[in-house]
């Protein structure tokens, strides 16, 4: 069990595989858009481009598969392939939303910083009417650096009005706990199927790990 420090005065989220057990669907997605080009998903390539906004990504394809598509062709066709599956297989993680209503009941905001797209994000939120428990949402769309770069996570900070000092964050892979310990955060690693293989390093680059959000108390 970890215990919120008393001085933390907002939270903040990375959405896949940390707020939202979603990780499987961007697998799908990478499966159908490569095949369909006759590409084979490379291995660990969600954790190549993790933390990568999804212009960083856009780009990571056209040099290493040779895509000729703009990145805006392709993160439209991402977009499109993924919003149906946002939208019905997508679930929270184990205890978010009572850990989310905990922190509202104590008046500590809420955010997300995720490399997604606005509205994946938005999509999801309200496909599990959770689209009023955030006062922040900073996407993938709105940064051209993304994770490791702590970017996302101060502009979150500022956009809260909080100190990043204050802030806790949560994170599922290692460009993203670096990102928000950059940015001068406490952060918590998240375990995930889909990171399994960069477990200890999560452990190690972060300042404590859960599996689920049962696991937090105040």
């Amino acid at each position: 069990m970890i215990r919120i420090s008393s001085r933390i005065r907002a939270v903040i989220f990375d959405l896949d595989g940390t707020l939202m057990d979603s990780m499987g669907v961007w697998n799908e997605v990478d499966r159908e858009y490569l095949g369909s080009r006759g590409i084979e998903v490379p291995k660990n390539l969600s954790l190549e481009i993790g933390g990568c906004s999804m212009y960083q990504t856009a780009l990571y394809f056209q040099k290493r598969f040779g895509i000729q598509d703009s990145p805006e062709t392709m993160m439209d066709e991402w977009n499109r392939l993924a919003y149906e599956l946002y939208g019905t297989k997508v679930r929270p993680k184990k205890g978010a939303r009572e850990f989310i209503a905990s922190c509202h009941s104590r008046d500590i905001p809420c955010a997300i910083a995720s490399s997604n797209s606005r509205e994946l994000i938005e999509h999801t939120l309200k496909s599990r009417r959770m689209e009023k428990d955030f006062q922040v949402i900073l996407s993938g769309n709105e940064v051209r650096i993304g994770k490791p770069d702590p970017f996302i996570y101060r502009e979150c900070a500022r956009r809260l009005q909080v100190e990043p000092s204050d802030c806790l964050a949560f994170e599922d892979l290692p460009d993203g706990i670096v990102a928000a310990k950059k940015a001068g955060m406490t952060c918590v690693a998240v375990r995930d199927e889909a990171s399994v293989d960069v477990q200890d390093e999560k452990e190690t680059l972060s300042d404590g790990m859960i599996t689920d959000f049962t696991e937090l108390s105040f």
